[in-house]
C-alpha cells in the first residue's frame, strides 16, 4: 500500500512552530519521494507484466522445442527403417545377381555343349562327301547330284536331275543339316545359263522349276524349316545351285 503522506503532514502540522517549519521544508522532498515511489511502483507493475510475457514466450519456445525433438525422433526412426529396408533390398539384389550369374553360366555351358554337338553332327554329315556347310558365309553347298538334264526352248521347261539317286542322297544330307538350323530361313537359288539367245521366259521357267524341285526335296524332310525357291537366269554365270541361310524371320 502506498504511504499516505498527506495524513502524516497533517499530524506533524499540529506540533510546534519549529516543527511546522521543518515540515514545510520537507514538503517538496517528500512530494518528490512520493512521485518517485509511484514511478517505482509503475515500473514494478510493468516489469511484472513483461516477466509474465517472457514466461509465456519461454513456455511456447519450450513447446516448439519439444515438437521439434519429436519430429527429429520420427525422422530418425524413419531413416533407420528405410536404411534397414535398403539393406534387405541390397541383400536380395545380391542374391538375384548371384542366381543370374549362375543361370547365365548354365546357359553358356549348355550353349557350348550344344554348339559342340552341332558341329560334330555337321562334320558327320559333311563326312559323306555330298554337302558342305560354310557358316561364315551362311551358305550350304551341295557338292554332288545337282546336275540337271539339258533342255532346249523347244522343249517343256521341266526340271529333271541327271542322276536322280545321287541327287536324292545329296538332298537328304542337306535336309538333315537344314533340320539342325532351327528357325533359320533357307533360300534356294537355281542359277541357269541360257545356251541360246532369246526365249527368256523359257529360261526363267526352267530356273524356277529347278529351284522349286530342290525346295520340295528339302521341305519333305525338314518340315519345320522356312524354305523359299528362286530361279536366276544368268548369261554371264554358270549352272549352279546355291542354298543360302538367313536369320530367323520375325513373327
Amino acid at each position: 500500500m502506498e504511504p499516505r503522506f498527506d495524513l502524516v503532514l497533517q499530524e506533524m502540522k499540529r506540533g510546534t512552530g519549529v516543527e511546522v517549519g521543518c515540515l514545510k521544508a520537507l514538503e517538496k522532498p517528500m512530494a518528490d519521494l512520493e512521485e518517485s515511489m509511484k514511478g517505482f511502483v509503475k515500473e514494478a507493475v510493468e516489469g511484472e507484466g513483461e516477466l509474465r510475457r517472457l514466461q509465456v514466450e519461454a513456455m511456447e519456445a519450450k513447446a516448439e522445442l519439444t515438437h521439434c525433438k519429436q519430429e527429429l525422433e520420427q525422422s530418425r526412426n524413419n531413416f533407420l527403417s528405410e536404411a534397414a529396408e535398403t539393406r534387405i533390398l541390397n541383400s536380395k539384389l545380391k542374391e538375384l545377381e548371384a542366381e543370374l550369374a549362375e543361370a547365365k553360366g548354365h546357359v553358356e555351358e549348355a550353349a557350348q555343349r550344344g554348339g559342340v554337338r552341332f558341329l560334330q553332327q555337321v562334320k558327320q554329315v559333311e563326312g559323306r562327301g555330298l554337302i558342305s556347310l560354310d557358316l561364315s558365309k551362311c551358305v550350304l553347298e551341295i557338292k554332288k547330284g545337282m546336275d540337271f538334264k539339258a533342255k532346249k526352248p523347244t522343249e517343256a521347261p521341266v526340271a529333271q536331275f541327271t542322276d536322280e539317286s545321287l541327287a536324292t542322297s545329296a538332298l537328304a544330307d542337306a535336309s538333315e543339316l537344314v533340320s539342325m538350323l532351327k528357325g533359320a530361313r533357307i533360300s534356294v537359288e537355281s542359277h541357269v545359263k541360257p545356251v541360246s539367245k532369246g526365249a527368256d521366259a523359257f529360261w526363267e521357267q526352267l530356273a524356277e522349276g529347278r529351284a522349286e524341285l530342290i525346295r520340295q526335296h528339302l521341305a519333305a524332310k525338314a518340315e519345320d524349316a522356312e524354305i523359299a525357291a528362286k530361279g536366276v537366269p544368268n548369261r554371264q554365270g554358270t549352272n549352279a545351285v546355291v542354298v543360302k541361310i538367313g536369320l530367323p524371320s520375325e513373327k
